[in-house]
């Protein structure tokens, strides 16, 4: 039994036909759908003047009933166009038009366009036949370009948008969904104070402390699930008539939002802001998120006007980022390295730090599908935060037993 490998394989049936007849056959499995293309040769080391003869040459195709038919592959170029020496369709089998991202093809007159709803797209250039519509919002690209050039990292999934909502108290609570003809001005910009994606960060009230640990000079906790993480976005559904429309969708997933020593770190306040993507520097940098004012600050009001850790009435750097190992987000003693003025040396010290110095968590097993919502064209991201209130005691760790600490340095973030 042999098993052609790709679509340009052979299979050597015999090397050794010498004698005066020899019966050939051979029984091949073919993986995927397509052509064969069979034929016979003498290859033998005979000499010129023996002649060899083939008949009877016979080709007998058994389908496995257990097997579902090939009707239709494509494979694409990164761009979306299709490869035809690789792509293959069943004969007499009815058109699937919907192809490259699951948009649909629209052939008319031979065009070749995708149907990505708010615009059409031409996979032979990689371009758009439309300007972006948040085209203000990526000076350094052409509004024409697919994916900033990037198909290999980035989609560009169809969207409309989301808009903030408030309670009676006047606090925001979350977001509506908006649909497409109250989503964008007569410029085909999208509408101040709506997005096209949004977060919710909603405390939930069982953020605690944790253990405070005299052996290793810290907080040790566990909180992540005190908050509840939702993503606002859409997605394009099809009814029983093949008509598209696009409709909000939300995922949820466990985060904290709470700083890992509130005595000592400062806390966000709640409240209506925007994020961005953003390289989080922890132990190793990695894509993250950063929040700011809707202004573009990254200043963002503390809790009480006070910030513990630097007297201001802001917390600044603020980052959504995932927890540290095993999905810890309480304190630690990291090692801060400082230049001394005038010389080349290098002076340490120990910081009181904590994996949120203000900071929103999100569970290191779901970081991954949280950021998978966020493309480098994503733009600004609506988000709210909304906490709850907590007491808590100032901790002792600021004059540590300097023994201790240098055990026990690490760095979570």
């Amino acid at each position: 039994m042999g098993e052609l490998k790709c679509k340009f394989d052979y299979i050597k049936v015999s090397s050794a036909a010498l004698a005066a007849h020899q019966q050939l056959y051979l029984d091949i499995t073919i993986p995927t759908g397509g052509y064969l293309y069979t034929y016979v040769a003498n290859e033998s080391n005979v000499s010129a003047s023996t002649s060899v003869y083939f008949d009877d040459f016979n080709i007998i195709h058994t389908r496995s009933a257990s097997t579902l038919q090939v009707v239709q592959t494509t494979d694409y170029y990164p761009f979306g166009l299709a490869i035809a020496a690789q792509s293959y369709q069943k004969q007499s089998s009815l058109d699937n038009d919907y192809l490259y991202n699951g948009k649909e093809l629209q052939d008319e007159h031979n065009l070749g366009w995708m149907d990505y709803g708010a615009r059409m797209y031409m996979p032979e250039i990689g371009r758009w036949g439309g300007v972006d519509k948040k085209a203000d919002e990526f000076h350094v690209s052409s509004p024409y370009v697919y994916c900033i050039n990037n198909p290999l990292l980035l989609v560009d999934p169809t969207g409309e948008s989301w808009k903030p909502i408030t309670g009676s108290d006047g606090s925001y609570t979350g977001f509506e969904w908006v649909e497409e003809s109250e989503s964008y001005d007569d410029s085909g910009n999208l509408k101040d104070g709506l997005y096209s994606i949004a977060i919710l960060i909603s405390d939930n009230g069982t953020w605690t402390s944790g253990k405070s640990s005299k052996k290793k000079q810290r907080l040790e906790s566990y909180n992540i699930g005190s908050a509840t993480v939702t993503i606002f976005s859409s997605k394009t559904v099809t009814d029983d008539e093949g008509n598209e429309s696009v409709v909000g969708e939300q995922s949820t997933f466990d985060g904290s939002s709470m700083p890992s020593d509130p005595s000592q770190f400062g806390t966000v306040a709640p409240g209506l802001y925007q994020s961005v993507n953003h390289v989080h520097c922890g132990k190793d940098g990695y894509a993250a998120l950063q929040i700011q004012t809707l202004a573009g600050g990254v200043d963002l009001p503390a809790v009480g006007n006070f910030n513990p850790a630097t007297g201001m009435n802001f917390v600044r750097g603020v980052n959504i980022h995932k927890a540290g190992v095993d999905d810890y987000t309480g304190t630690f003693w990291k090692k801060a390295r400082f230049n001394r003025h005038g010389d080349v040396g290098k002076m340490f010290a120990h910081r009181y730090s904590g994996v949120s110095e203000g900071c929103q968590l999100i569970k290191v097993a779901q970081w991954k599908s949280f950021m998978s919502n966020f493309s480098a064209e994503v733009g600004k991201i609506g988000t709210i935060i909304s906490r709850s209130q907590y007491s808590f005691e100032n901790t002792t760790f600021q004059n540590p037993d300097k023994s201790k600490i240098e055990k026990y340095t690490s760095n979570q973030d």
